[in-house]
């Protein structure tokens, strides 16, 4: 293995990560305290918001009870987040301790049967199966919109406001945003409202999503039938939103910006954050310029659009020496050249294997019209594991002229220049 990222554009600092990893085979103990539970696990995503700022807001871990139903949260250390995602809508055998409802795991084993709570794809409202990958010719996802109100608060937009954001004829819509990002495999095809009262607000997706959801069967919703279920209430919780990573349910409590909607769906898809190094060789977790999956109203970048399947393999080049290549802008549905450079240099970050994702960010199309003058016209560099839910890195954009060299892998790249919606680059292998 080679070192960590070492670049010269950032101030030549080695990042280092060290990971606690729980050993997650499955023992017997003799603990009359431990309890056995199976159930599926559920990450949530929680995205904070501090004046019209979004800030990391971390990760919600929950065992959804296979008998019950319910949600147990489960005692889970950042540095163990990565193992949990894996494990995401996984059915396990979970032996802990109880405390409060919260699970303290001391062994996880993961059961062969799949979940048999996904939604029921064969009895659903209109719209298609979640994740909706029928935009090009389907009906697309189904959204159930639920506006939730308390003794104290109702939602600071209407449901015809959010409905209008959502699937309305604007070009900033959500379902346009998506349909242009996935190239028409993913688009929202209809959006079912109703209201529901409960006495206070529960600042918890999974919470209001237990709370809710038997109001919701009384009035005669199947809400299992749905590939998105969006609870929206008043800005009281402190974040703009949560959303269950490869799920089907979000909580926008910040309804009024336009980014919460794609960013939370994004979420229910599988997507993780957007994230940057900062030059002390930190993360900041939502600072890719150029990406919704961070607080931009920009199209996806690149190595989410790999993992989402919405990049074709015939525009993704896997790059093994070196040598000239040409880019088309990302945005464009039918590139003459790659849109997608790959390049395993056997980076090691933050204990994961990552590769280099290089494309061409261009200011076109109704979403990239207007995107960060950081990224257009330059070549966008991101890193990533190519582990699915696990978060994108961007690197840098660099311009015309410009060159980005990682001493430490023996890897240097240049943007040669751009002609005709073309971009030139060089890569160089310098070991």
């Amino acid at each position: 293995m080679k070192k960590n990222l070492l670049l010269i554009l950032l101030a030549g600092v080695t990042l280092t990560f060290v990971s606690c990893t729980k050993d997650t085979s499955f023992k017997t103990v003799t603990d009359s305290k431990l309890e056995i539970l199976q159930g599926e696990i559920v990450v949530v995503v929680t995205d904070n918001i501090v004046g019209d700022q979004l800030i990391p807001g971390g990760y919600e871990v929950s065992l959804k009870e296979a008998d019950t139903g319910l949600f147990k949260k489960i005692d889970v250390d950042e540095s163990e987040i990565g193992e949990y995602i894996s494990k995401s809508n996984k059915l396990v055998e979970i032996q802990g301790k109880l405390e409060n409802d919260n699970l303290i795991p001391k062994r996880i084993r993961v059961l062969e049967q799949p979940p048999q709570d996904k939604v029921d794809s064969s009895a659903k409202a209109p719209g298609g199966g979640r994740g909706g990958n029928d935009g090009g010719g389907g009906k697309g996802a189904s959204i159930l919109l639920v506006m939730v109100s308390d003794a104290n608060s109702v939602p600071n937009c209407s449901a015809a406001e959010i409905e209008d954001d959502l699937i309305g004829p604007s070009g900033e819509s959500t379902k346009n945003f998506f349909t242009l990002t996935s190239k028409g495999k993913f688009t929202i095809g209809s959006v079912t409202s109703t209201e529901v009262y409960i006495p206070s607000i529960t600042c918890s997706v999974t919470g209001l999503h237990s709370r809710i959801n038997p109001i919701l069967s009384n009035q005669g919703f199947k809400t299992n039938r749905y590939d998105h279920i969006i609870y929206v209430t008043a800005p009281i919780c402190g974040y703009g939103g949560q959303a269950r990573l490869d799920g089907n349910i979000i909580h926008n409590a910040y309804c009024t910006w336009n980014v919460v909607n794609p960013h939370e769906i994004g979420h229910n898809l599988g997507m993780n954050h957007s994230t940057s190094y900062n030059t002390d060789g930190s993360v900041s977790g939502y600072g890719d310029p150029g990406c919704v999956m961070a607080t931009a109203f920009s199209e996806i970048v690149a190595p989410h659009r790999v993992e989402m399947g919405w990049i074709g393999k015939k525009s993704t080049e896997n790059v093994t020496n070196s040598g000239t290549f040409t880019l088309s802008p990302i945005e464009v549905n039918n590139p003459s050249n790659s849109q997608v450079l790959v390049v395993d240099v056997g980076m090691v970050n933050f204990n994961r294997p990552e590769k280099y994702y290089l494309s061409y960010r261009a200011p076109i199309g109704e979403i990239d019209d207007a995107i960060s003058s950081r990224v257009a016209n330059k070549l966008s560099i991101h890193s990533w594991s190519g582990e699915k839910g696990w978060v994108t890195r961007y690197v840098n954009a660099i311009d015309v002229g410009e060159s980005l060299t990682d001493s430490a892998n023996g890897i240097q790249f240049t943007n040669l220049g751009i002609q005709n919606e073309e971009m030139t680059v060089d890569i160089i292998f310098l070991n």
